[in-house]
Parts: structure tokens; sequence; C-alpha cells
């Protein structure tokens, strides 16, 4: 999918998805792409998709639209083209589809390619180039004797692209000042910063080494002790920038540098890429998405806690030999910093000490109140955490494999930069000036001498020079500049070159009295300008509040604060001024009002649901709601809260208390599968809750009571069947079946034990019918006993429930108890009686007895 990577201006850095039909860039809320850029207008531009391409078309804007640097109106868009909207520079990116875990990056940047440059033409007066070493988007690092000093320097040059740009020039010049003013023994020095021929470059310490990046590509890890002394470093050299109020933005394993000795060096924004493979210009790596802090990320102002993340990050990386976070895109990637936890690097190598990794997890927290405040914090975490991982003679053996490594990367580094030499041999680029411009006088950059710009027409005035004597030429080339820069409407540079010559020249009443004029007509603009846009974004809050709530409204006061601090902080004693930080006061107190007395409402009403929770021994629910008017809430209503929490244990375990009390009590009156099934069902509602083990250990305790209750009774029951004593069988049943009403399983099969014996004793009834209505019965088989006694040839005179009667005819009588018959002697004599049975019922009983009957005889 492709994206707008945003290079230059107030939202540098950002990333967007272009995932519309239509995506609009402009100033206006509400817009895809929302700019900050008061050189925007509110809908500026819009890129559509048609088809396979993709379209930029200028929305009538009051500035226009370019694209590399041409305006247009509408204009078919190719990898790597780039918008300007006002001073906001934007890079069309088309993505291609990669399913490669993290590699997305590399393809993407090696497809913006810079021209190549034929170094032999490159002349800089006191400078030999003596080979490039690095290229990116915005220039060539190369290698160079400076004569004067008879020392290597690195040299960087602007491509001449940009040269005919002011805003890349401010930046490119900007750049090397605030690396300049560091002087640290971990930061990288850079020495002069100058102008020649319309080349603008700046020199600094050249580091024959290689960077941590290389080292990671060589050997996938760094030793613990290495990768936290390094880390160590530069947390140092950041405190020291941070002290000095620059905030790097784009700390990254290729933008640290190991010496072939073991030194650390933290190179700057825009220097780092001269050393690193794959360098691209400082907007295409500006916070770079691998290590890219989360508010960074959103495009919300960064102080040094960034530079620590990043860090902490670089750090991981080192450990671990991966970076963070990966995603097939770079938006992926940063949606990542910002949604999910820090990564734990034990996870991916248990042997990393506990420490190491907290110390990471600190330093990547996503709060960045809950990272690491300062570097100085950090130091003072690593520099114990370092002693005791390296224990002087340990220290000595890390410090000797950390300066191999380095040895290793300048190999490495040497035999690249010879293969960029020989391609570089092949290409003939000329590094000249898109437009005529100068921006630094000999005497201000302390620089080698430069041509005088050729005079405009009409721009020196002769009431300047004083009739006996001319103007200093040096004065009439900075004046001259000073009327160009403001041709140009260049503001910045003109204020400061404008006072440069009032302080300068301030005896020359007429050159300096156009001056202050000229000035005073910029700082109007400006100032103008500056409040048309804070009363135009004013107007965009005032709407935008009307539909937020309270806490929404306070949140988006502070952004406008924050956002416009500048312009507030200027131009306060301003009427205009002065009536919007009113309006903003007024609406700010009403929305705190507004959002003290949602609070309490929203606290009242929790109080009722929380009760009715309680009362309802919704345990979970009640606790829920707890936690989420925290997190909504955070810090409000503590005590009460507290207290809340409190009842809410105490209810909790006043109802378990309440619950085993009743199982208790159903188990002393024998009704134990009532007591199991009171507890299951708390068991069922408060599963996960603190006293559910308790009652899963008394659950336990009834469920074995029940079962050998269950197995007695159907024990006894059994024999009652065998002795043919269906009553007391039924009666046992029948207790079995009540005691187990609450348990389902049991239940049925009790129901089937009851059923089973009515059948029994309804077909012992109908068998002693049948004997009797038959009466005196000759036996046409042997009837045996249980106890082997047989009678032959007798005759069954009379039956009852308690024996079968017998006579031998001969006056003598006999009589057989019902469980003193065999199993065999009882199927005989139902089937002499009896016959074929044809009743279901009938059957199912005759088949139990002689179950039964067999389980005693064996038979």
């Amino acid at each position: 999918m492709p994206e707008l990577e945003i290079l230059a201006g107030p939202d540098a850095g950002k990333v967007f998805e272009i995932s519309h039909k239509v995506t609009v860039i402009g100033r206006q809320k509400g817009n895809d792409v929302v700019l900050t850029d008061t050189q925007a207008s509110r809908k500026h531009a819009q890129i559509v998709h048609l088809g396979s391409r993709f379209v930029v078309r200028d929305l009538e804007s009051r500035n226009g639209t370019f694209v590399n640097g041409r305006p247009v109106k509408e204009q078919t868009l190719k990898d790597g083209d780039e918008i300007q909207i006002g001073n906001t520079l934007i890079r069309f990116v088309d993505i291609p589809e990669v399913d490669d875990k993290g590699k997305v990056l590399e393809p993407i940047l090696a497809t913006r390619k810079t021209p190549e440059i034929d170094i032999s033409k490159i002349k800089i007066k006191g400078y030999e180039i003596l080979e490039l070493i690095g290229k990116g988007g915005m220039g060539y690092v190369c290698k160079a004797r400076q004569l004067s000093m008879d020392r290597i320097v690195a040299i960087k040059i602007l491509h001449e692209k940009f040269a005919s740009r002011p805003e890349f020039v401010a930046r490119f010049i900007s750049e090397a000042r605030a690396a300049g003013k560091l002087n640290h023994p971990n930061v990288i020095q850079v020495h002069d910063v100058g102008q020649y021929n319309n080349i603008y470059f700046f020199t600094m310490e050249y580091l024959d080494g290689g960077s941590v990046l290389e080292m990671l590509k060589e050997k996938k890890t760094l030793p613990v002790p290495e990768a936290t002394r390094i880390t160590l470093e530069i947390a140092r050299a950041l405190d020291y920038a941070h002290k000095q109020g620059i905030v790097h933005r784009d700390i990254k394993p290729d933008n640290i540098m190991v010496t072939p000795d073991g030194k650390v060096k933290l190179a700057d924004l825009g220097i780092s890429k001269a050393y690193g493979e794959g360098s691209a210009s400082k907007n295409e790596v500006m916070g770079s998405p691998h290590y890219m802090a989360p508010e960074q990320a959103l495009g919300r102002p960064v102080d040094g806690r960034a530079d620590i993340y990043s860090l902490g990050a670089a750090y991981y990386h080192m450990l671990v030999g991966d970076t963070p976070y990966s995603g097939v895109s770079i938006h992926e990637i940063l949606k990542k910093h910002v949604s999910e936890p820090p990564p734990n690097p034990r996870a991916e190598n248990p042997r990393i000490p506990g420490k190491v990794a907290g110390i990471v997890c600190k330093m990547m927290a996503k709060n960045p109140e809950e990272r690491y405040q300062s570097a100085a914090d950090l130091i003072a975490d690593l520099e114990p955490l370092y002693e005791k991982l390296v224990p002087r003679k340990g220290a000595t053996k890390a410090a000797l494999e950390l300066k191999k490594l380095a040895r290793d990367a300048v190999e490495r580094s040497v035999r690249k930069r010879k293969r960029i030499v020989t391609a570089v041999a092949v290409a003939v680029v000329l590094l000249a000036a898109a437009v005529y411009f100068l921006f630094f006088s000999p005497g201000r950059t302390g620089g080698p001498e430069t041509s005088a710009a050729p005079a405009l027409s009409g721009v020196a005035p002769a009431a300047s020079r004083a009739p006996e004597s001319r103007a200093p030429k040096e004065l009439e080339d900075a004046y001259t500049r000073f009327r160009l820069l403001v041709s140009r409407n260049e503001t910045d540079k003109a204020l400061e070159l404008g006072r440069e010559i009032l302080e300068k020249w301030s005896s020359w009443t007429a050159y300096c009295s156009r001056v202050k004029q000229e000035m005073r007509k910029i700082e109007t603009r400006l100032m103008a300008a500056a409040l048309s846009a804070l009363e135009s974004d004013f107007n965009e809050l005032v709407s935008a509040l009307v539909a937020l709530s309270p806490a929404e409204k306070l949140d988006r006061i502070a952004r406008f604060r924050s956002d416009h601090a500048a312009a507030l902080d200027k131009y306060g004693d301003e009427p205009e001024c002065r009536r919007i930080l009113k309006e903003i006061d007024k609406r700010e107190i009403a929305a705190r009002r507004a959002l003290e007395k949602a609070e309490q409402q929203a606290f009242e009403t929790l109080k009722a649901r929380f009760s009715k929770y309680v009362e309802d021994n919704d345990f979970f629910r009640a606790e829920s709601i707890l936690a989420e008017f925290k997190t909504r809430h955070p810090g409000k209503f503590a005590d009460e809260l507290d207290r809340m929490e409190k009842d809410l244990a105490a209810a909790e375990r006043r109802h378990f208390d309440s619950v085993l009390e009743q199982a208790e009590s159903e188990a002393r009156n024998e009704r134990l599968s009532l007591a199991i099934s009171i507890l299951k069902d708390y068991v069922r509602k408060q599963e996960g809750r603190r006293w559910v083990k308790d009652a899963r250990d008394k659950l336990e305790v009834y469920a074995k009571r029940l079962q050998a209750y269950w197995e007695e009774t159907v024990k006894r029951g059994k024999q009652a069947e065998k002795n043919f004593d269906f009553g007391t069988a039924r009666r046992l049943y029948d207790g079995l079946r009540k005691q187990v009403a609450f348990d389902e399983e049991r239940l049925k099969r009790a129901e089937e034990l009851v059923l089973l014996v009515e059948r029994e004793q309804d077909f012992f009834r109908k068998l002693i019918e049948r004997i009797n209505g038959k009466a005196p019965v000759r036996l046409t088989f042997d009837i045996t006993g249980t106890l082997g006694a047989k009678f032959r040839n007798w005759s069954i005179v009379k039956a009852d429930e308690e024996a079968l009667h017998l006579s031998n005819g001969k006056g003598v009588n006999q009589a057989v108890k019902w469980p003193r018959l065999s199993g065999v002697s009882f199927e005989r004599l139902v089937s002499m009686v009896m016959g074929r049975l044809t009743d279901e019922a009938d059957r199912q009983a005759k088949e139990r007895v002689l179950l039964l009957k067999k389980e005693t005889a064996g038979l």
C-alpha cells in the first residue's frame, strides 16, 4: 500500500498510508493528512487512486502544489516523487508487497536513489577530496584532507537539487550548527561549516571505524557486557546533548560508531548516515520506524525521553539480534511501537540477566512518564550494572572484544568504500547551483572567500553612501543578499542578516534605515500571518469543542496551547492574542468544572451499580466497574474506591460463608446431592474468584461421601432382591432416590432401580397366584435348594411370600424358603407354572432375579 512520508516541515517524520480512493491533504481537521504548516491551505491537494495510477491534484490552493520542484495542477505520481506544499516536503512511496519479516524497509529505501556524483568535479577551497564514503537523500559525505590543518576529515556536501531550496539549506546549516555546539568524547565533532561556489558543506572528525549495525550484521548479537558498555557511552552522549537543549530524534545502531580502539561515538542528525550502509537523507530516517518512540510515531512533541526509548530499542537489538517490532509496512511497525507492550529480551534469550532486561523494558515504556526521566537517571542504573557484568579483568577483556568488533567493522567499511568509489567513477553528475544563492558571508562563517552576488536593479541606494566616501564592498554585498532574501520571502534569514548589518555598520544610516524599514515590514507580515493562523485554528477549536466531552475538551485545549505556544508567547500582548487567550481560559475553566461535575455524577452512578451488583452477589461486575472507573478517572475518589474494594472483599467472604453453611446444613440432614448442588452452583457463578478453591475442596468431600452412600445402598438393595425381599429393596432405593434428587445422572439410575424392583415384586406375586391356583402341582423336575438338598417327585401344595410348600404324598411336608431356591430350580418352576412369558416387564423381572441368583450361586 502506498505511503506519504513527510520529509520536511512542521510535521517531519510522520508517515501516512494511502488507503482511500481519494486522500485529502491540508490544514483542516478531518483531512486524511492533516498538516500544521501555516503555509498550507485548509484543503490544499488530494491524491486520487485511478486504477493502477495515483494522481496528485491541486485544490486551488493559496501557494500552489509542486512535484519535484515544478508547479502542477494534476500529475501522475511515481515512486520517490517529492510533493511540496507550503514549507512541507512529502515523498510518495509505492511500497511493494513482501512477506519477509521486517525486511520491507530495506527494499523501500533502496528505491529512493540519489543521483551519483563524480567526486573529481568537487572543488572546495581549502580541502582536497579523497574519496566518497557515503551518500544519502540530501547529499554526500567524502573523505577529505583539510589543507590548513593537514588532517583527514569527513565533509558532508548538500546535493545540488536541494541547494536552491531555502528550507533544505536552512535545515542543513542548522543541523551542522547544532552538532557543532557539542563537544563530548562520545559525540562526533563538527569542525566547520561553509559555502564555496554554491556548494554548501560542513566538516567533521573522520572516524576510521564502523557502526554497531555493521557489527550486528557480522555477529548477529553482541555479548551483554559489550552491548551494555555501548549503551552506557551513548547515554552519556545523550545526557550531554540534552543538557545543551538538543534532542537527537534518530538513535539507532547505524548512528552509533565504534572506532578501532573501541571508542563509542554518537553520530548526530544528518551526520550518522555518512557511515551507515544504505545511507539515506536525514528526513528519510528521521525517527527510524524500527526504533521510534510512540509519541514520535504519533507526531506529538518529543523530548529527551524519546531518545531514551530509541536507545532502549537499539540496546534490545544488540542483545537479541533483531529489532523489537517488525512488520510488512512502516505503518504496521509504528502501530506496534504505539500499541504493543515493550518486548522482554529474555523471551528471546533467557541468558540475558534479569536486571538488563528490566532496564530495557523501562527504557521502552510506552508512557514517557514511566521511562527514565533523563539520561542521567539511565546512567545511574547502567554504570553499576556494567561494573557487575565486567569486574576489573573482565572489563579489559570486554574492551578488547569491542575493539576487535570495531576493527572487523572497519575492514568491512574499507572494502565497501572501495566498491562505492569504483561505482561513482562511472557517473558524472555536476554539483552546480540551481539558482544564485549565497547563504554565508565570509565574516560570519569563517569560511573561504566567496564572490559577491550581482546587484539587483535599484537595490543599492545612493543615499547610503556619504559624499566623501563609498560604502564598503562587504556592506554592499550584505545589503544585496539581504534584499535577495527579502524578495524570496526567506524571512528568518533576512531578519538574521538584517540584525547583523545593523550591528556591524550602524554608522551607515541610509542602509540601516532601509534595513530597519524592511525588517519592520517583515515582522508585521509575520505577526499578521501568525495571528491569522492562530485565529483560524482558534475558530476551528471552538467549533470542535461543541461535540466533545469535558475531558476531550481539556485535552484539545491543552494541545492548542502546545501547538501555538511560540505565537502565544511572542504575541501575547497583542489585542487579538489576549482575546483568544481569554476565551480559551474561559472555556478551559468551564470544561474543568463540567468535568468535575461529570466525574461526581459518574461516581454516584458507580456506587449505585456497585451496591446492586454486591447485593446480587455479582462480584465480577462489581470489581469490573471499579477497575473501569479507575482507568477512566485516574487518581479520583481514591479513598472511597479503596473502601469499596474492602467492602467488596468482605461481602464476597460473607456470601461464601453463607453458601458453605447452607451446604453443610443439607449434608447434615443427609441431603448430600443438594449440598453438592449448592456448592456447584457457587463455583459456576464465582469461577475465578477468591473462595472458589475452598468451595471445590468441600465439594470433593461431599462427593466422596455421596459415592460411598450410593455404593452401600445399592449393595444392600441387591441383597434384598436376592432374598426376594422386594419391599426392603424398594424402601432402600426410594431413600437413595431422595438422597440424589439434585444429581441428575444418579437420580436417573436410582429411578431405574426402583422400577426394576416394582416389576420384580409384581412378577413374584403373579407367580405365587399361579402356583396356588394350580395346586397341588406335581413337580416334573427336581427342586434343588441353595444348600444342595433335592426334592424328587414331590408336589407343590401352596406358595406364599415366605416359602414354597412341598409334600411327598406320604404325609411328609417341607417348606423351601424362596432365598434357598437355586437359580436353575427357579427358572424351571417359572416355566412349568407360567409357561412362555409374553409380557416384557415379566421377562425383565425374571431375568433380574436370575442374574442376582447367578451372582450368588456362581451359575
